[in-house]
């Protein structure tokens, strides 16, 4: 009953522990104005309305690292703060270029975006009397045989890396020794003849025959005996020497002769 001093009627109301709140994630790159992606229907109770932690989207490309979130967590949802933005930011690599001990590089290194940089590489330079090899990374495996060398996006991104560049050192051809005086060189000079050493004559041993020797002739034609070896054989050269045969000749013509101007006086003196 209302009456002038009972004339306001109070509701009370409890929290109802089953009913929700919902908001959403919206997933941005940095820099982009645009989500890439957005998660909705997400909830708490409204008796316990704080959001403590968000996941990554399913849809983050590779190469892209979280960088903050609006509002801050944990934060309570309400009607008015319903929307939770994520940043994701561009990861950065960093590419190590180095030598061995006999060569340089022209780039140590270099810190590029792993998405949309570009990587400047570097150029291998041998020391003297070195040349240049390969570059290999760390594995050990060669990734190119050209002194410059630009790394290339692997599944479109640049990872971190360290390439070596190798160098070896260069083969000395040694000169051809010079001719001492004393040494023959194997070749006779131009226009000059070379000089024949005979040999000398061989003493008679056992029966070998010295160099051929002409008989003498006695008078009237006679020749004497040829001169005689040990054992009987003629001298003379060695096998197949005839100088005994033309002495043993000229002996039997001389003999001949002489028997004949011998039968011719002997004939005058009987007439």
């Amino acid at each position: 009953t209302i009456t002038p001093s009972n004339n306001v009627i109070k509701v009370y109301y409890v929290i109802d522990e089953d009913a929700i709140l919902t908001y959403s994630v919206e997933h941005y790159l940095d820099g982009e104005t645009i989500p890439f992606d957005i998660t909705t229907q997400q909830s708490v109770l409204v008796a316990r309305p704080e959001v403590t932690s968000v996941s990554d989207s399913d849809k983050l490309p590779s190469g892209y690292t979280r960088n903050k979130v609006e509002p801050e967590l944990p934060t309570s949802i309400t009607k008015e703060n319903d929307v939770i933005k994520v940043t994701y930011t561009e990861n950065e690599v960093t590419i190590n270029y180095i030598a061995d001990a006999n060569g340089s590089v022209s780039n140590d290194s270099e810190t590029i975006p792993a998405v949309n940089g570009t990587a400047t590489g570097s150029t291998a330079t041998a020391d003297t009397g070195y040349h240049f090899v390969n570059w290999t990374n760390e594995e050990g495996t060669v990734v190119s045989m050209d002194e410059t060398f630009v790394p290339e996006r692997v599944n479109e991104l640049y990872a971190a890396a360290t390439y070596t560049a190798h160098f070896a050192a260069d083969e000395v051809t040694p000169p051809a020794p010079t001719p001492t005086p004393d040494e023959p060189t194997g070749t006779t000079p131009t226009g000059t003849t070379p000089t024949v050493t005979a040999p000398t004559e061989a003493t008679a041993v056992l029966g070998e025959a010295f160099a051929p020797v002409q008989p003498e002739v006695g008078v009237l034609g006679e020749a004497a005996a040829p001169e005689v070896g040990v054992l009987g054989e003629a001298k003379g050269p060695g096998t197949g020497d005839t100088a005994p045969i033309a002495a043993w000749s000229l002996i039997i013509v001389g003999a001949i002769l002489t028997l004949g101007i011998t039968a011719k006086k002997r004939k005058k003196e009987e007439q």
